[in-house]
């Protein structure tokens, strides 16, 4: 190299990839972790061997960037090299290398990747590769669920619920007995993701455990798996005096559609509305219920305007599903909003069936408040020309919902003829002319 020191920015700024190469040899580290990093970004396959080499560059911060450089590239060249990086005497030359070993997904690999496992200092990032490599890694961290290090047992058997792979599932219900509280807690876990049929019985026992966290992760994966077998021993853990567990076990069942989970649910969003929102398992699991012992609760959830608009948005269509008439009026008020998501309140007034014609012929005179976007600055006509938008589609959309109603919508439609507002008398023409041909 010559006596002048690279310009890295410049030389990454042209993309010049020769002057970049060279740089890698300068004497002084930093320029050549620059360079490595600049090659990364550029994404060459031509850097590919010469990164390679610098694998072996005395400076460990060098040697880390390399790694992470070569799992960007993703070229299959740079894995044996990288297995032995697994070896380097620096922790964060090894992490990078493990994960990069994950970006290349190689099972070759698989067993380099398992006989460091022990090293605790790069566990985490050994267990994230195997997990990206996917399937062909899954009978190794099967064996490795007998590892002696616990905190090994523990991150391997959240591996598995990350892959999904059934193979798994024998292996992980015998650790729902391993003496480690985290490596159960993650084994239920994983169960959950798997949803395999034959894990209901040993997490059903897995709620009798004397560790909290294992019987809330164990509720959990019940909640996931779904299975009536669960039904009464969920129901029995609402009286766990552990709160996530009993709320675990009350989303389980919501989910299920059993009613003795309405209590500690509408407690929990009662709760949880007034001080960060409520939580989204909690709305649904209460949505999938759908009773009438659900309706005051979700009214509540719908008017409030500072709970996030996904839960109101469920909370509507929950409405719509029970269909009672008390939710007309609040589903009507959010035809008037801002970014409300109309889709699921349109559709809740038309499972409403006739009750809910009224609100749709109201919502479609909502126009645009034009002293509104006044103070807006700037950004007034963006944000006007936005809420035209989204009024058209609220107004193409009851048009659509009134053809659903059909012939319970053919009165009020036919009022509306009479209506002073031309648009809802031509909207009505149209709806009409739709509904009478299938009603005939």
């Amino acid at each position: 190299m010559g006596l002048f020191k690279p310009d890295v920015k410049k030389l990454k700024a042209k993309k010049d990839v020769k002057g970049l190469l060279r740089a890698l040899s300068y004497k002084e580290w930093f320029v050549r972790k620059d360079a490595i990093i600049a090659l990364r970004e550029i994404g060459n396959s031509r850097t590919v061997e010469p990164i390679i080499k610098t694998l072996k560059d005395k400076n460990e911060y060098v040697r880390s960037n390399a790694a992470k450089a070569l799992g960007k590239l993703g070229d299959a060249r740079a894995v044996e090299s990288l297995i032995h990086a697994l070896k380097d005497g620096d922790e964060y030359t090894r992490s990078s290398a493990a994960e990069a070993l994950g970006e290349l997904e190689d099972p070759r690999a698989i067993e380099p990747l398992i006989a460091v496992i022990n090293d605790r200092k790069i566990c985490h990032y050994v267990c994230n590769a195997l997990s990206k490599i996917g399937m062909p890694a899954v009978e190794p961290l099967m064996h490795a669920l007998k590892n002696d290090d616990e905190f090994v047992r523990y991150k391997v058997a959240q591996v598995l619920g990350e892959i999904r792979d059934e193979r798994a599932v024998e292996p992980l219900i015998h650790a729902l007995n391993d003496e480690d509280q985290r490596v159960r807690m993650n084994t239920a876990e994983a169960l959950g993701k798997i949803k395999n049929a034959r894990a209901v019985e040993p997490l059903i026992q897995a709620l009798k455990d004397e560790n909290k966290d294992v019987r809330w992760y164990a509720a959990e994966a019940l909640g996931e798996l779904g299975d009536p077998r669960a039904i009464e021993p969920l129901a029995q853990a609402l009286k766990d005096e552990e709160d996530k567990v009993h709320l675990s076990a009350a989303r389980a069942l919501g989910m299920m559609g059993d009613a003795r989970a309405v209590d500690i649910l509408t407690r929990a969003i009662s709760i949880s509305c007034i001080s960060h929102g409520a939580d989204s398992r909690d709305i649904k699991a209460l949505c999938e219920i759908g009773d009438a012992s659900t309706v005051q609760t979700l009214l509540f959830v719908l008017r409030d305007k500072n709970e996030a608009m996904e839960n109101r948005s469920e909370a509507a269509l929950a409405l719509g599903k029970i269909g009672d008439i008390r939710a007309v009026v609040p589903l009507m008020q959010t035809l008037k909003e801002t970014y409300f998501d109309y889709e699921k309140s349109i559709t809740a007034l038309v499972m409403i069936g006739e009750q809910g014609i009224e609100p749709l012929i109201v919502g479609f005179k909502y126009e645009v408040n034009r002293d509104y976007y006044k103070d807006l600055g700037g950004f007034k006509e963006y944000y006007r020309r936005q809420r035209i938008d989204e009024i058209t589609y609220l107004k193409t959309r009851i048009t659509k919902a009134f053809i659903e109603i059909g012939e319970p919508a053919v009165d009020p439609l036919t009022k509306a003829l009479k209506d002073e507002d031309d648009l809802v008398k031509e909207v009505a023409k149209k709806a009409l002319e739709k509904i009478k041909p299938r009603k005939s």
